[in-house]
């Protein structure tokens, strides 16, 4: 609650849904400059850094209205960065998409499939650790899902590389 009596739950959501909303905003501006793989990887990353200062937040002793308004709002700039992964998985996957131009629908299926799959996951993982942790577990399975992420990725970079690779081996048709 707010000092005298006043609720202001609304705003706290408020909050993350516009950083988030606006920060996609600006990850628009850089699609075409920065591969998508590169905004996917430091979307993660920051996702991990901004789970040590969810952890701090939940952890803080002090506290002084400054500190914790400096936490919210380096964690506010975080979800900034973090905010770029959807959309750039998407553009992602649309560039797989061009050399499976008759499999498109197949393959934005199965992008629905694996997406499905993921907040299935999420929310199986997400509530187990909450009951095991309460908050602290959620920024645990947020950490876990964030590595299996961050390894996914890496693999997907080895393999676009490879596969780059064979291509300037290969002789052009």
């Amino acid at each position: 609650g707010v000092p005298g009596g006043g609720s202001r739950s609304w705003d706290r959501p408020v909050a993350r849904a516009l950083s988030f909303v606006i920060g996609t905003a600006c990850w628009a501006a850089a699609f075409g400059r920065i591969a998508t793989q590169t905004i996917m990887t430091i979307s993660v990353s920051a996702l991990g850094i901004c789970c040590v200062f969810l952890y701090l937040l939940n952890h803080t002793l002090d506290t002084s209205p400054g500190q914790i308004a400096g936490i919210v709002a380096v964690v506010v700039l975080l979800l900034f960065v973090v905010s770029g992964f959807t959309p750039a998985a998407l553009a992602h996957l649309a560039e797989i998409s061009e050399g499976f131009k008759e499999h498109r629908g197949g393959v934005m299926g199965l992008y629905s499939v694996l997406l499905g799959l993921g907040q299935l996951l999420g929310g199986w993982v997400g509530g187990l650790f909450a009951q095991l942790w309460a908050v602290d577990g959620l920024i645990y399975a947020t950490v876990l899902l964030g590595l299996v992420a961050q390894l996914t990725l890496r693999h997907l970079e080895h393999s676009s590389r490879r596969t780059a690779a064979r291509l300037e081996r290969s002789p052009s048709a």
